[in-house]
Parts: structure tokens; sequence; C-alpha cells
């Protein structure tokens, strides 16, 4: 059977879903709409939402009528099984509507859908779905409320192609060895605050944070960040991120708002990589890691305590992360999660 997977080809969710349809025996193709377009067109296309919206409308009609022409071009030369979408990958829901009398179309959540702007069709979108992956309870909530069906609570756990223990050089030990660890953006409205301030219990500690400049815009506040960050120019490699993670002890993992009661994919990427994350608490916490103990932190003034407990005791934060492991290798693999997608499509 052959699946095309409307991806973004720079995330590790693109690799766990290629994977994990391979590992089930599925013929696996990757369309990502960015490529077949000129460059320039897609950096413009992000810049359209300051337009007046009769311009805007103009911009949308042209750019979504390429796009969608080609998907259904694709879909009906090669004759897939089933398309999973990321988010909405700008399908149309009159293009879905053609496409389903070919295929099954399914659909992974990668972000909160109401936090989603200038894509007014996304909602309508979702109706077509023959099944949605969901990874955050509270979003399956509130689209079961106003009549989305076939949707289910699921996590695809962590690649392990990109997080796996490794043995470090002492060279990469020396360059990248600390206590606690964070890579990752900043940004520059209240989510950047709070991603700061969380960020700031840690300071007193051995910390290093490889993010972007914008992380400048709140050492005002948090002085204590100033001299751990380290700037990074370009997009970390999986490579790169999983050596970091195999010197350190352990990451506070920072979940966006846009995250309601779901769990950051970084958490398993963590486990996967052999250092223990120190979880900013969500009530689907207590879902995915029922059976086993995982740090939280439910009040950012005892982060310090946690972080400073598992640094301190090595031998316990060994053993935790080698249950976790463990634990989310048992429950929580890219394979499990598609054959739960394919039963529920084809059975």
């Amino acid at each position: 059977m052959k699946v095309i997977l409307f991806l973004p080809d720079v995330y590790s969710l693109t690799e766990m879903f290629v994977s994990g349809f391979r590992n089930v025996g599925w013929d696996v193709q990757l369309y990502n709409y960015k490529d077949q377009l000129p460059r320039w067109k897609v950096k413009m296309n992000t810049q359209t939402f300051r337009l007046p919206h009769r311009m805007r409308k103009i911009w949308d009609n042209n750019y979504l009528k390429k796009i969608n022409y080609d998907y259904l071009k694709t879909i009906r030369s090669e004759k897939p099984d089933l398309v999973l979408v990321y988010n909405h990958q700008m399908l149309l829901p009159e293009t879905a509507r053609e496409l389903k009398k070919i295929c099954k179309l399914a659909f992974f959540l990668g972000d909160n859908p109401y936090y989603i702007f200038n894509i007014p069709f996304y909602l309508t979108l979702l109706f077509e779905a023959d099944y949605i992956m969901c990874p955050d309870s509270f979003w399956l909530e509130q689209l079961r409320l106003i009549g989305i069906r076939n949707i289910h609570h699921d996590v695809l756990g962590y690649s392990k192609n990109l997080n796996y223990i490794r043995e470090v050089t002492e060279e990469e030990r020396v360059r990248f060895g600390h206590d606690v660890v964070f890579i990752g953006s900043c940004y520059k409205d209240t989510w950047g605050f709070k991603r700061a301030l969380y960020l700031n219990q840690f300071a007193r500690l051995d910390l290093r944070i490889f993010g972007n400049s914008a992380w400048a815009r709140w050492f005002g506040s948090f002085p204590g960040l100033r001299e751990k960050i380290e700037i990074m120019d370009e997009r970390m490699s999986f490579d790169l991120l999983n050596t970091i993670c195999n010197c350190c002890k352990v990451y506070p993992v920072e979940s966006n708002p846009g995250l309601i009661h779901g769990t950051h994919l970084r958490i398993f990427e963590c486990i996967g990589s052999g250092i223990l994350p120190i979880v900013d608490y969500r009530k689907d916490v207590d879902i995915l890691f029922r059976d086993i103990d995982i740090p939280v932190v439910k009040d950012y003034r005892s982060a310090y305590e946690i972080a400073s407990f598992y640094i301190e005791h090595d031998n316990e934060r060994r053993e935790l992360v080698s249950n976790l492991r463990k634990y989310v290798e048992n429950k929580f693999q890219p394979e499990h999660a598609i054959e739960r997608l394919i039963s529920g499509l084809f059975s």
C-alpha cells in the first residue's frame, strides 16, 4: 500500500512518519508544496498578511490555486491509498473532497488549530478528514465540540534514527557538556517572556541555551540568562542536537501556550537521546506517563530544586532515563501510532 505525506521536510516528525510507515511495510512518498514553487513566492506569502484584505484575497486565490492543482495532479497520477497532511499544508476543502474520491485522507495536528491565523478554511478542511491524529486532548475536545469526528488522541514518540544514545568524544564533552541544556528559539511576545521565565529558574545552575537572537530581548528582565546564551545563526542539525543532549544531564522542556493539555515532542526526543526532561506540566502527562514517574514542574518556583536533585544524584537520574526509554519504546513508537491509524481507516 502507498501513502503520500504532505509534510515539510525539516521536522523530526517527517522522519518519524516516513520511517514509521516503512516499518509497517508501506510505500512512502514525501510531497512538500514549497518545493514546487519559486522560493521568492513562498517567502512573499509569509508577508502578505500585511496587505489590505482585497489584495490579499487576489494573492491567496492564485497561490492556493497553483498548490492545489499540483496536489490533485499528483494524487491522480500516483493513486495512493492514503494521503496524510501535517496541519493544513494549504490544502483546500474542495481539493480534499476531490482527493477523497481516490484515497483516504488523514491529518496530524502539529499546532493548535485555533492558533493558526490567516488560514480561514482550516476548520472546514478538518471536517473532510477520515482520520485525525491529535497530540493534545484539549484540542480534541474543542474539535469534537464543533462536530468534527474521526479524531484520536495520539503521539509518535521519537525517531530512533535521530534520537539515540551514543558515545561522545572528549572533545564533544568539553565543548557541549553542561548540567542543564536548552535548544530552541525565543519569541518577542508574551510567549517569549514565559519561555525566558522558565529557563531563568535554572540560571543558577550550569545552564547552556542554544538559541536565536530574540533571547536578548529578555535580558533586561532576566539578566542571569545573558551569559548562558549561545546564538545559533542557522537551524541546528538533528545530529548536533542529539550529540549535545548526549553530553548533558537534564533538559528543561518548556511548552508553548498553544499546547493546552498536550505534551511537547521534545520530551520524547530527550528520552531517546538519553537526557532527562524536566517537564513544564501539562495534563496529558498524567495520561501518557501514568505508569511511570517523570519529573514535572507544576510551579516554576520548584524547577531549580527538581533539577538540582537529578544533577546531584547521577545514579537515580540514569536509572530513571533508562526506565523512561523502555517505557516509551513499548508504548510510543511511530509505527505504533501508524498501526492505530491504519486500523482505524482500513479495518
